[in-house]
């Protein structure tokens, strides 16, 4: 099973994500990405979307949902994979992950 929705993977991938290996090997699919868009207005969302992919936005929004909700949600979409976790851990590594976010440097 090749599940990236993983507690692991979440609590890892900010120390991956603006590594340079990391975004050449997704370079294909964000060229077609941007391709796409060229003509097109979009809205896209994601954690690097704003200083890799498309760092000469107009607009850059930081948006989030209550913490609860996504920590429940997230929690149940894990428990539904069989996962052992409570949404108390989910919460506090969300709370990680989002303070990571909101502190990295972005262009």
């Amino acid at each position: 099973d090749r599940d990236l929705n993983t507690i692991e993977i979440s609590r890892t991938s900010p120390y991956f994500s603006g590594e340079r290996a990391i975004l050449d090997a997704t370079d294909a699919t964000l060229r077609t990405l941007i391709d796409a868009s060229r003509d097109h207005p979009v809205i896209v969302e994601g954690r690097t979307i704003g200083k890799y992919v498309y760092p000469g936005s107009d607009v850059k929004l930081y948006i989030d949902a209550d913490i609860d909700t996504r920590a429940t949600r997230r929690a149940g979409g894990l428990r539904a994979k069989g996962k052992d976790i409570t949404t108390d851990s989910v919460k506090h590594d969300l709370l990680k992950r989002d303070e990571q976010d909101q502190t990295r440097p972005y262009q």
